[in-house]
């Protein structure tokens, strides 16, 4: 007849047991690509070439994606709100971000949709002011289009004024880049620090547990 220290350890045993199982109930768990906000899958979008130029005036292509997470952001220097907005805020993220990207480097890259008067400089001066490791890229209008084209990015240069101003009408979201140089997700605005990098962190976790 079993004692009731015999009940007591059975009891244990079997708690323990429950509880092994439901973390391999969800370490196992199918996944969801439906829960993860902003996630493009199954049917992540691959890169084709392209060559821009950096901050530095190095060239930039799709090279330099890989092996690695990227977020793009579009914009221009001159931007008066969007802009700054969002790169204060990936600025703000970035540990979380890179945390998140666990062993795999992680770069924050600011695309111009206004290379004729964004160059090289200005582009180093704007993004740097956000933090000194940001990228900044330029080159042609046409080098532009060849990487906005293919991420299904829209701009519109406005009407130029007397003084010579314009305008650019252009994205608010953050395109996310695996390190197999594929458009995995778009974090769409508003831009908080702390939701960009959960968000982030969702898609770079599936990603890693598809394996694909």
């Amino acid at each position: 007849m079993p004692t009731r220290g015999h009940l007591l350890l059975a009891l244990v045993l079997s708690v323990v047991a429950g509880g092994a199982g439901i973390l391999v109930a969800r370490h196992t768990a199918p996944l969801n690509a439906s829960s993860v906000e902003g996630l493009l899958w199954p049917n992540p979008r691959t890169l084709n070439a392209f060559s821009a130029v950096d901050q530095d005036g190095q060239p930039f292509t799709h090279e330099n994606l890989r092996g690695r997470w990227s977020l793009l952001f579009f914009g221009f220097t001159h931007c008066p709100d969007i802009c700054p907005v969002t790169l204060a805020a990936l600025a703000q993220a970035k540990t979380g971000l890179t945390t998140a990207a666990k062993d795999t480097p992680l770069q924050v890259i600011f695309v111009s949709v206004d290379p004729e008067r964004d160059a090289p400089a200005q582009l180093a001066e704007y993004v740097r002011y956000f933090d000194p490791d940001f990228l900044g890229l330029g080159g042609t209008l046409d080098q532009i289009r060849a990487l906005t084209t293919q991420l299904g990015v829209a701009f519109f240069h406005g009407e130029t004024t007397s003084t010579g101003d314009y305008s650019v009408d252009h994205s608010a979201a953050v395109f996310v880049i695996d390190p197999q140089m594929r458009m995995v997700g778009v974090l769409s605005a508003p831009h908080q620090p702390e939701s960009l990098v959960m968000r982030f962190r969702n898609m770079a976790d599936f990603v890693r547990r598809a394996g694909t």
